[in-house]
């Protein structure tokens, strides 16, 4: 008979945001995502919301994916309390206000981070999982979104149960029959926390 032993790495994708006015509340990394900027193109994007019960004025307001390319930085101008404002993660660094805003950067489709900062107050979304073309991501429910909502109110998540992200198995085959093998499970948890994993194996 054959010996399993399991290793289990939790990755974590923990918006930090207590008490700051502004959160990412939605993004779409997977490329295909239906929204179509000035020059017809459908790049990704990433959604923000003034959760406070103010105005909000966003210059000083940076956003960055944590690389050497440094921030990219708001124009100043108005969000009012409750309401959305949708930046193209483009690469194209459009500033104008009143017209489509675009970093200047991409973000990255298989994992990567997404920072919200003014000084002190920081929103960051670290580690965030694989993302897939035509489906967005909400932090807070830490979920897939079937049907991407670019501002409105997020819909119904895909499925609040932990994701498997990868599944690795070592060596890939035994050369004997009593061979231990080693399965590496990646596994990241939405809501509830991960107490046990079950492999069954085929």
């Amino acid at each position: 008979s054959m010996f399993w032993r399991t290793i289990m790495i939790l990755w974590f994708c923990v918006p930090l945001f207590a008490g700051l006015p502004l959160c990412i509340s939605e993004f779409a990394a997977g490329g295909r995502q239906g929204l179509i900027d000035e020059d017809g193109d459908t790049p990704d994007w990433i959604e923000i919301q003034n959760i406070s019960s103010d105005s909000i004025n966003l210059a000083g307001w940076t956003l960055s994916d944590n690389s050497r390319g440094g921030h990219w930085s708001f124009p100043a101008t108005n969000l009012a309390a409750g309401k959305f404002v949708v930046v193209f993660a483009s690469d194209k660094n459009r500033l104008q206000p009143g017209a489509p805003l675009h970093t200047n950067f991409k973000l990255k489709a298989e994992r990567g981070d997404i920072v919200l900062q003014n000084g002190a107050e920081r929103f960051a979304i670290t580690n965030y999982p694989p993302q897939v073309a035509g489906i967005s991501f909400d932090p807070s429910a830490q979920a897939y979104l079937t049907s991407p909502t670019p501002g409105f109110t997020n819909g119904k998540p895909v499925s609040l149960g932990p994701h498997i992200l990868s599944l690795d198995r070592t060596p890939v085959q035994p050369r004997a029959a009593d061979q231990p093998i080693t399965i590496t499970a990646r596994i990241r948890r939405t809501q509830s926390e991960i107490s046990r994993v079950n492999l069954r194996y085929r």
